[in-house]
């Protein structure tokens, strides 16, 4: 719906006359639709306005689908007045057959709802009114998971326009998944490719679970369309293949002069791997059982009857003739890495559901998966794309470069850097712009020593980012905007590269970084099992502030104290700055102790149940319990963190005996708990359990002077504590 206005302001006029023109609504417009437009009068508040309406219907209709009509109502008004710094709205209303038997009639009741609670909201004003009140709320929950990078804005501005593009293509209720082009453009006609499960899912995943559930949804509802397709080849496939290029009835819409739409059939499997995902990511069994279970198992039956069985050895097993993500092979190819690589993925996966759900799995699911070839280039260390492939063949897009992430395919670090090395050469520079997301993930895992190829693969993912808005285009001069696969793709490179998050089988790992020239990140409102959970990390020197300084002549005091009250302690250093020996006291989460060499990152269970820690990577490896309100912290670089949803012999925050040297705990405790937290190595630990009586050890630092001194430590920390006031119980005597 256009509406276009023209406005005169003269000098320093208290209002501003504001004359609309009604814009004819062509038939060149909007060539899909043969159209209808036509305006009444209709009774708001006792006012009578008028209102524009629009009806189209589509002309072409997919195969199995009835043409869809849509209605679309606005109010109109040749002129207003209006004032300065006053808020105005204008509304508009739409409706479509695919949920309204009377598209045209329930548009404009809509509109005079609408119109009626503007109008309410009037008397307050606009900004203070209900509308506003209720949009704002709507936006203010989704925007309680996001991300914010200290000395990044252009990353944090990235974020969240990206997010919010794709949010305003989705809708929890309206199960009909997204397109390239989003909303905001016919971009591939507003078709669903692989691009929804592969590149804008995983980011929908962490931060909205609800959202990404319709997703799947979507494509079960099309499930009888994707086994139409298996069985319309000749000879006829078993299973679900899904469409390559999918719209409303799950048909195939993609030209047929486009091989893509008949060979290009990873995409059954990229649907099953985000039913892994969502399954893994929040453990909901219903979705397990009614639409994950449906679904997988079908994609599996394709896979066994699309292979082909090698004739020397019965064991191996090819897919033959298909297009993979690199569409410049647009003519078939023999073992695609990709291919077989997630068709395996999709074949074990569905193994694993029969058996969550008590169904005995088909044996050539796992036989079929053993026996897949995964072509691997031993000499050159490098993955081929596939049999047969042309070292040095320019490609489209991220291909290779996917099967560390996010299909998890285990290598060798050396052969993982082998393909983004040879793969970034080849790589069409004028391509979609996810490519270089991918390419940054791998850098970025890769670790130490790739910080510059991780950062500038990192800065190349987002850009194609348009100002003022942050609008994305498809390739760097180009293509299909509002192209938000590339913002997906750049979401998971911020998220899931710096973050290092992977969803797994019974847990989430977390092994963050920092980007290039930020000081701090947090990556807030990840939703994993029930929970709601924030990781903030802090490099090693970064700028932090007291709230005020506390006397102290004991330097290990500070160093070890922890949290009181909301707030924590941490000795200052001395110097010029503070005057001495002082300990910094400060608000909780604000700022991180400063001794750490590597920073520090945070790890916070902000809702939810309880969930356990365990460190990874230690050779005194610790599970511990993490509650609600409470902080674990860690050395940034230490190695991986899994969150798990439960697990046997898990010992609560303050009773955990054994971790990593690295690691250093906080927890915020009520008044009344009468109860405080320190670190201390588990050595000393229990000894300062004994010596207190009410300190827990929660964490331990690795100076060697801290261990000597650590049966004086149990006393400083009770008398320093009583000078706060906080704990009365604890004395002297006590201590």
């Amino acid at each position: 719906m256009v509406m276009e206005y023209s406005a005169s302001w003269e000098g320093a006029a208290a209002s501003v006359d504001v004359h609309f023109a009604k814009r004819a609504l062509h038939p060149a417009d909007f060539g899909d639709f043969t159209s209808i437009t036509s305006t009444r009068q209709c009774s708001v508040a006792g006012q009578e306005r008028q209102i524009l309406t629009w009806i189209g219907t589509t002309v072409g209709v997919e195969t199995g689908a009835q043409p869809t009509k849509v209605a679309m109502a606005a109010w109109v008004t040749s002129s207003e007045r209006m004032e300065k710094r006053r808020w105005y709205a204008m509304a508009a209303a739409y409706r479509t057959s695919l949920d309204s038997a009377d598209p045209e009639a329930e548009a404009v009741a809509d509109l005079q709802k609408a119109l009626e609670d503007l109008q309410a909201d009037q008397v307050s004003g606009l900004k203070a009114g209900k509308v506003f009140a209720e949009h704002r709320a709507a936006w203010a929950k989704l925007w309680e998971s996001g991300l914010a990078v200290e000395g990044r804005l252009d990353v944090e501005q990235a974020v969240k326009s990206s997010a919010y593009y794709i949010l305003s293509s989705l809708r929890e209720d309206r199960p009909y998944s997204l397109s390239p082009g989003s909303l905001a453009s016919n971009a591939y006609n507003g078709h669903t490719f692989w691009d929804t499960e592969t590149w804008m899912y995983p980011g929908v995943l962490i931060w909205w679970p609800e959202l990404a559930r319709s997703l799947i949804q979507y494509r079960y509802n099309r499930l009888e369309a994707a086994e139409a397709k298996a069985k319309g080849y000749s000879p006829p496939y078993r299973g679900a293949m899904f469409s390559w290029e999918s719209a409303f009835s799950g048909s195939e819409t993609c030209p047929p002069d486009w091989s893509m739409g008949q060979l290009e059939q990873h995409i059954s499997a990229d649907i099953a791997f985000a039913v892994r995902q969502y399954y893994y990511a929040t453990g909901d069994r219903d979705m397990l059982e009614e639409v994950g279970y449906p679904l997988v198992s079908k994609v599996a039956e394709f896979y066994v009857s699309r292979v082909t069985q090698d004739t020397v050895d019965p064991s191996k097993y090819h897919i033959e003739g298909v297009v993979p993500p690199d569409e410049y092979e647009d003519k078939g190819v023999k073992d695609s890495i990709y291919t077989n690589w997630v068709a395996k993925a999709a074949l074990l996966f569905a193994v694993e559901v029969s058996k969550a759900v008590g169904v005995t799995p088909n044996a050539k699911w796992a036989e079929i998966a053993e026996g897949l070839v995964i072509v691997y280039d031993a000499a050159k260390k490098t993955h081929p794309e596939f049999d047969g492939y042309k070292w040095g063949t320019n490609i489209k897009q991220a291909d290779v470069v996917l099967l560390p992430y996010p299909f998890q395919m285990p290598m060798s670090k050396e052969s993982k850097l082998h393909d983004l090395e040879v793969y970034a050469q080849v790589t069409d520079s004028d391509g979609p712009a996810m490519t270089w997301g991918m390419h940054a993930v791998g850098y970025i895992t890769a670790g130490k020593g790739y910080e510059a190829q991780a950062s500038t693969n990192f800065d190349r993912s987002f850009a194609n980012v348009k100002a003022p808005f942050d609008v994305w285009t498809e390739t760097p001069t180009g293509g299909a905007i509002n192209f938000i696969t590339g913002a997906g793709g750049f979401l998971q490179a911020a998220t899931f590269g710096y973050f290092g998050l992977r969803i797994q089988d019974g847990y989430l790992a977390v092994q963050p970084a920092l980007m290039a020239n930020a000081t701090s990140a947090e990556l807030r409102g990840i939703r994993y099992h029930g929970r709601t959970l924030s990781v903030h990390v802090r490099g090693a020197g970064a700028p932090w502030a007291c709230h005020e300084y506390v006397d102290s002549q004991d330097e290990n005091w500070c160093k070890t104290v922890g949290t009181v009250e909301g707030y924590e302690y941490s000795f200052d250093g001395g110097g010029a700055q503070c005057g001495g020996c002082r300990c910094c006291r400060r608000q909780l989460g604000e700022a991180h102790d400063s001794d750490s060499a590597q920073g520090l990152v945070t790890l916070t269970l902000v809702a939810g149940p309880a969930i356990a820690l365990e460190e990874a990577s230690t050779r005194s490896p610790w599970k511990c319990l993490l509650s609600t309100g409470t902080a674990a912290r860690l050395a940034l670089g230490s190695g991986p963190v899994h969150l798990l949803a439960s697990g046997p012999n898990t010992k609560s925050l303050e009773d955990c005996a054994e971790h990593s040297a690295q690691v250093v705990y906080h927890r915020l405790y009520s008044k009344s708990s009468r109860q405080t937290v320190f670190g201390q190595p588990a050595s000393a630990q229990t000894q300062a359990q004994r010596a207190t009586g009410y300190a827990l050890a929660l964490g331990c630092l690795a100076s060697l002077a801290l261990l000597a001194a650590a049966a004086g430590l149990s006393r400083a920390v009770g008398r320093s504590l009583c000078r706060e006031g906080a704990y009365s119980e604890i004395t002297d005597d006590h201590a």
